[in-house]
């Protein structure tokens, strides 16, 4: 696999918000500077059809970026400009602080990108790992909310977050990784024809939840860490992964009775689509367990996908696993058979 990194964007953009931080920035150098090919990426992943919450033209952010620092948060319209505006503020005002963008480490450390691939192999079938032949790694001072995501054949990281997230080698490898491993899967997801809601909505968990078993060596109520002789949860929020696992009985639940409607009810890919939207994909969480409300940094998702498909590693392997995907209508039946009766799912 070729893997070229991209961080060209990101001095222009840090002198771009020093200048708005002194007053100077005009809209003609900040248009220049969202129209650099890593950008146009950014612009092209949140404007793609079907994105959830909003999207984000360029015309708007320009016009939102350019006054940011006269806008409280509750004055954003758009919702992901929003989710992250008062973050945005902060580091815009303490923009002097800003000394390294950690991907240009990838370049001075290519044993980085060795161990990438190497957790790519143990974390995919050989038809999965082999259906890319070139990663692009872009980085930016982001314009939405998303730390880091896939988009077709790149993956994006936001170079304002990595600074304050990414501490060490071993979070740079996990959040490189776990993006990378986005991207195969949806070459192995570009293959699979769902033959109902059912097979759609389960098969949706694995995509999280493999790439944080697989990649961030994540803990589990159920599924057990990839790798016992490395640190455990690597790069994923403790606080947040902490509070999921609290709620793991509740969540377990309330995955039962989504299933059991979408089987039960004449329910719709798009009605299935809101059941994700709206329960395991909102950031805004508040815990059965404890009572608590959290803005959680990792989705349930992330926790519920790392339960059901780890599980499936667990006891089958790699090989059987990803058949099981390709598969997935054995989904249930597969997992139910190797768990308790509590814990099956229909």
């Amino acid at each position: 696999m070729k893997i070229t990194v991209s961080t060209s964007s990101v001095p222009m953009m840090i002198e771009n918000l020093k200048e708005l931080k002194a007053g100077i920035l005009t809209k003609e150098k900040l248009h220049k500077t969202l129209l650099h090919k890593d950008y146009q990426v950014e612009f092209a992943r949140y404007n793609q059809e079907g994105m959830p919450l909003s999207m984000i033209p360029m015309e708007e952010y320009e016009e939102y970026l350019l006054n940011c620092l006269n806008l409280e948060e509750d004055q954003v319209e758009n919702p992901r400009l929003r989710m992250r505006h008062k973050e945005l503020v902060e580091f815009i005002n303490s923009i002097e602080s800003f000394n390294i963008n950690v991907l240009d480490k990838l370049n001075a450390n290519p044993k980085v990108l060795q161990v990438v691939e190497s957790n790519l192999k143990n974390g995919l079938d050989d038809r999965g790992f082999n259906s890319l032949k070139e990663l692009n790694i872009i980085s930016t001072i982001g314009i939405g909310n998303s730390f880091g995501y896939p988009y077709e054949n790149f993956i994006h990281f936001d170079a304002m977050r990595m600074q304050k997230f990414i501490s060490d080698e071993d979070s740079l490898i996990a959040f490189i990784s776990h993006e990378t491993h986005h991207v195969l899967m949806n070459n192995i997801f570009s293959e699979i024809k769902f033959e109902s809601p059912l097979d759609y909505f389960i098969t949706s968990f694995s995509f999280e939840g493999l790439a944080v078993k697989f990649n961030n060596n994540a803990t589990g109520t159920l599924s057990k860490v990839m790798y016992p002789d490395r640190n455990v949860n690597v790069a994923l929020d403790g606080d947040t992964w902490d509070f999921l696992e609290d709620d793991f009985e509740f969540m377990m639940k309330h995955l039962k009775n989504d299933i059991k409607r979408i089987k039960d009810e004449n329910i719709s890919m798009e009605d299935v689509q809101n059941f994700l939207n709206e329960y395991w994909m909102t950031p805004n969480a508040i815990s059965e367990a404890t009572g608590k409300t959290m803005n959680i940094l990792h989705y349930r998702l992330y926790y519920m996908g790392n339960e059901i498909f780890g599980t499936l590693y667990d006891y089958y392997g790699k090989e059987e696993l990803f058949k099981i995907i390709r598969n997935p209508s054995s989904i249930i039946e597969k997992f139910n058979a190797v768990t308790d009766e509590k814990y099956h799912l229909l």
